[in-house]
C-alpha cells in the first residue's frame, strides 16, 4: 500500500508539472496572439487610409482633367495633389515599416512557441 501511495503521488506530481508546462505554453501562445492582433489592426489601419488617399487623389486627378480649361482652379487642385502625394508616400513607407515589424514579430513568436514545446520534450 505505500509503494501504491508513492507511485500515485509520482504519477500526480508529473501531472501537474505536465499542466503546469502547459499553462506555460498557453500563455506564451496567448500573448503572442495579442500582439499579432495589435500589429496587424495597425497594418489594416495604415492600408485603409492609404487606399483612402489613393482614392482621394485619383478623384482630383480626374477633377484636374475634367477642368482642364479653368487654369486657377486646375493649377490650385495640382498643388493640393502634389501635397497629398507627398502625404501618401510618407504613408506607403509608414505602411511598408509595420509590415516588415509584423513579419518580425510573426517571425518570433514562431521561435518562442517552438522553444515552449522543446521545453515539453
Amino acid at each position: 500500500t505505500q509503494l501504491r501511495k508513492a507511485r500515485k503521488e509520482k504519477r500526480s506530481s508529473k501531472t501537474l508539472s505536465s499542466l503546469l508546462r502547459l499553462q506555460e505554453q498557453l500563455d506564451t501562445v496567448a500573448k503572442g496572439t495579442y500582439v499579432l492582433g495589435q500589429d496587424l489592426d495597425t497594418v489594416s489601419n495604415l492600408v485603409a487610409r492609404l487606399s483612402d488617399g489613393i482614392e482621394r487623389e485619383n478623384a482630383m486627378a480626374r477633377c484636374c482633367e475634367e477642368r482642364s480649361g479653368e487654369r486657377s482652379s486646375v493649377l490650385e487642385m495640382v498643388n493640393e495633389l502634389r501635397s497629398s502625394c507627398s502625404s501618401s508616400s510618407r504613408l506607403s513607407d509608414e505602411l511598408e515599416e509595420h509590415v516588415c515589424l509584423f513579419l518580425a514579430s510573426i517571425h518570433r513568436a514562431r521561435i518562442l512557441v517552438t522553444q515552449e514545446n522543446s521545453k515539453q520534450e
